[in-house]
């Protein structure tokens, strides 16, 4: 992003904020960054990983679209989405393999492997070359 597209999206991470009631160190503490991060990306000063921007979405209540100031991008909201169910999904296998429910572990290891799957085909149609049908003749 260039800097002008960096302190637009930043002031609207700002405004967001605001109409939230949320002071900088709020959502900071939400999103597990840093109060001096907060102010730099609200100023255009610090650029966001897609991590970060889809933590302040979600802290937020907004979209990326939303912050962003871009078209909807369905695939790109499905990709999130799936990456944070995958994620969860991890982190519940890792607590059943701590309390020793193998069988719980196994299962919803394997729920968040399929998901993580399904996202990685989904992309891969969505922004993959278009396959040329071939010639029924």
């Amino acid at each position: 992003m260039t800097d002008a597209r960096l302190a637009k999206v930043g002031h609207r991470i700002a405004e967001l904020r605001k109409e939230k009631g949320w002071r900088q160190h709020d959502l900071a503490e939400a999103v597990g960054l840093t109060r001096s991060s907060i102010a730099n990306i609200e100023v255009g000063r610090q650029e966001l990983s897609l991590t970060n921007l889809w933590a302040i979405v979600d802290a937020l209540g907004s979209t990326v679209g939303e912050i962003t100031a871009t078209p909807a991008m369905p695939w790109l909201e499905l990709a999130r989405r799936t990456f944070a169910s995958q994620r969860a999904y991890t982190e519940l296998a890792e607590k059943s393999w701590q309390s020793y429910s193998v069988v719980d572990a196994v299962r919803l290891r394997g729920m968040a492997d399929g998901i993580g799957i399904a996202r990685d085909h989904h992309l891969d149609l969505t922004n993959g070359p278009v396959a040329e049908v071939p010639d029924a003749g």
